[in-house]
């Protein structure tokens, strides 16, 4: 059995964090086990999850990231104390050069580079610009592998020239027939827990309480949806570091009665089926695996012009906005959503998912081929 160590920096239910499980749940396990390398000792769902699946949850002290000497021998020994590894895929963006640099040293043979996002900093001080140039140096010179979820985040992470020439595109993929099936009886169930009456438009957001995912902007939109005096329920599927803060503002803006917190779900093709419209107003994303989730239920999605064309399956299920618009677009756009027929057949959706390699089994080729493992 080959062992891979992933190095996450966390658990939380995050659009990595999910790509990994999925591809985790998919895989071998017999033939392959992967640890997780992570900077805090948070429980979570997926920790619970990797245990149960024979995998190991690993941490290296937050704190200890900055102190390079300190850094280095506490992944030094955790690679000798869990190894040894075939493999060491690193999935926190700029931050990948040390762990790749150590892993070089301690000879771990493949070493995977993971960009997950298309964030391009224009307006960063001096010393951040040395750590990323730093940073990038590191990574190219260590990482023997330059993936990325899209061609945007593989772009900004690794330069064009660079990742056009020997970039490798891991697209954010789900189990397409989890999609497909019927929850019709479970969504029923899920009404009445949530008291949601059947006129009630329901607005979906799946995404951790951080600041790229605009809640804040979210809340702006309710409270002119409840202006407007639109029966209509926004429901938060997350959790973060920002969700207290979004609450006690949901709160003060009078829509505790119209704002549903679910918090960490595990059963998001059933949700899909639930929500008549997903909201994502992100101000920056890489290639979100929610839109895809979204796209393979057959669920329209309202989303920011910040998030790359790629990610459309071209199904007629996703429309653009300018985040510069005014809120009463974003409105009108929600509500022409959640209202459209938007019927588009199982069998389409499988066959488009099918046809961009965006079911799970196809990323789980990828690994496999870039870990240097036969199937």
């Amino acid at each position: 059995m080959y062992r891979i160590l992933q190095v996450c920096g966390g658990l939380r239910q995050g659009g990595a964090e999910t790509m990994i499980m999925n591809v985790y749940r998919a895989i071998d396990r017999k033939k392959i086990q992967f640890d997780f390398l992570v900077y805090n000792d948070e429980t979570t769902f997926f920790t619970n999850e990797i245990k149960k699946l024979g995998g190991r949850v690993i941490v290296l002290d937050r704190k200890h990231k900055w102190n390079i000497i300190r850094y280095n021998n506490e992944f030094q020994e955790i690679i000798k104390t869990y190894g040894p590894y075939k493999a060491v895929h690193v999935h926190t963006n700029s931050h990948s050069g040390l762990p790749l640099w150590i892993s070089k040293r301690a000879s771990i043979p493949i070493r995977v580079c993971h960009s997950h996002s298309t964030l391009q900093q224009l307006h960063e001080s001096i010393s951040r610009k040395i750590y990323r140039f730093i940073m990038k140096h590191m990574i190219l010179e260590n990482a023997t592998v330059l993936a990325a979820c899209g061609k945007q985040a593989g772009i900004a992470l690794y330069g064009e020239n660079c990742f056009l020439r020997k970039g490798v595109i891991i697209p954010n993929a789900v189990d397409i027939n989890l999609y497909l099936q019927n929850y019709s009886v479970e969504i029923n169930e899920l009404r009445k827990q949530l008291h949601l009456d059947d006129e009630c438009m329901i607005i979906g957001s799946v995404a951790s309480f951080k600041d790229v995912k605009n809640h804040a902007f979210m809340l702006t939109i309710a409270s002119r949806l409840k202006t407007l005096k639109i029966n209509f329920v926004m429901i938060f599927v997350g959790d973060g570091i920002l969700r207290n803060n979004i609450q006690k503002e949901a709160s003060s803006l009078g829509l505790t009665k119209n704002i549903i917190f679910l918090g960490v779900r595990q059963d998001i093709p059933l949700l899909m089926q639930l929500f008549d419209v997903l909201l994502m107003p992100s101000l920056y994303e890489g290639f979100p695996v929610t839109l895809v989730e979204s796209q393979a239920a057959g669920l329209p999605a309202v989303i920011s012009d910040k998030i790359p064309n790629e990610v459309d399956l071209h199904l007629n299920l996703i429309g653009k906005h300018s985040l510069d618009s005014d809120v009463d677009e974003w409105v009108h756009a929600i509500i022409y959503a959640a209202n459209k027929l938007a019927d588009v057949s199982a069998v389409v959706r499988k066959s488009v998912i099918t046809k961009r390699k965006l079911d799970i089994h196809d990323s789980v080729r990828i690994f496999y081929k870039i870990y240097g493992i036969t199937q």
